[in-house]
């Protein structure tokens, strides 16, 4: 009984550190999506976008035409970082919308970040004729369910309380969270075991996509690819799709970003730290964001 006793309360404990974690991600990730220009790297990728879909204007809105997908990604309800939609919807609407976004610098992070990952998947490919030599992504998880319901919930905290300090988004989208358990015999199981690492999805597909479509853009400089990196990491753990480790791996087998098992604060870009978005995470948090963590007694 005491055996018993003993094993339940290290679960508890185990579960609670994770879902700490978990909180602080999700605090994290909303800070910098609401702070849209706290990372320059976004805006310039936003713009070398803009100028490859103007400068191939034609077979752009040929694809649009062709793939339903694009609009679909762009407009649907389940997607997080989608667009308002217009009654009439035609490859010229789309197109316009796109390059708007692209253009706005205090465009929506989320909304900013999905128009470039359908761009990355959907249609550079095609308008540049490219051979898709980008790490290939392997699933690490096992599904669970198939249905994934629709909730204004930030973040991928599963503790009620943790949630309710998160906050919710202005609009209803669906997430990844719940929907996968991790692949015991997978590389990121035996990377992550016993650190109390959050789990949402596995190694991020959505990360490799991005990353690598960083690296066509002739993005190159360590700092910029860190804060794309981050910018990635905000877009999906906003939306209930991944966690911290799960994009950091995944940018460092695409791009070299650092990654190290429970240590965030190499992947904070030196620019944003002095931003106030990032201060106030810092003081709340300052186990997992100071440099220094000799300082600190992590909460493992």
């Amino acid at each position: 009984m005491n055996a018993r006793k003993t094993n339940l309360r290290y679960n508890f404990f185990k579960e609670l550190k994770t879902e700490y974690k978990a909180l602080f991600e999700s605090k994290l990730a909303v800070s910098i999506l609401q702070n849209p220009t706290s990372l320059p790297a976004v805006a310039k990728i936003s713009n070398i976008i803009a100028k490859i879909i103007e400068d191939n204007i034609e077979t752009a809105l040929e694809l649009v035409t062709e793939n339903e997908k694009i609009a679909k990604e762009l407009f649907d309800i389940k997607y997080f970082g989608r667009i308002e939609k217009d009654e009439d919807i035609t490859a010229e609407i789309i197109i316009s919308k796109i390059l708007e976004i692209l253009k706005d610098k205090n465009a929506a992070l989320d909304k900013t970040m999905q128009v470039h990952a359908i761009f990355r998947y959907r249609m550079l490919p095609l308008l540049r004729s490219l051979k898709d030599d980008s790490p290939k992504h392997i699933s690490e998880r096992i599904r669970k369910n198939n249905k994934s319901k629709l909730t204004n919930n930030y973040g991928i905290s599963q503790n009620k309380v943790f949630k309710k300090m998160v906050g919710n988004g202005k609009y209803a989208h669906a997430q990844a969270l719940g929907m996968f358990a991790i692949d015991p015999a997978s590389n990121f199981f035996k990377i992550t075991e016993n650190k109390n690492i959050p789990f949402v999805a596995g190694p991020s597909g959505h990360t490799v996509s991005l990353m690598s479509g960083a690296l066509i853009y002739g993005i190159t400089d360590h700092e910029e690819l860190k804060q794309y990196a981050l910018a990635a990491f905000a877009f999906l753990t906003a939306g209930g799709n991944h966690s911290f480790h799960e994009v950091m791996i995944a940018a460092n087998t695409v791009a070299r970003v650092p990654f190290e098992v429970n240590n965030y604060a190499i992947n904070i870009p030196n620019g944003l730290q002095h931003t106030d978005c990032f201060q106030k995470i810092a003081q709340q948090f300052p186990e997992y964001t100071c440099p220094n963590k000799d300082q600190y007694k992590p909460y493992r």
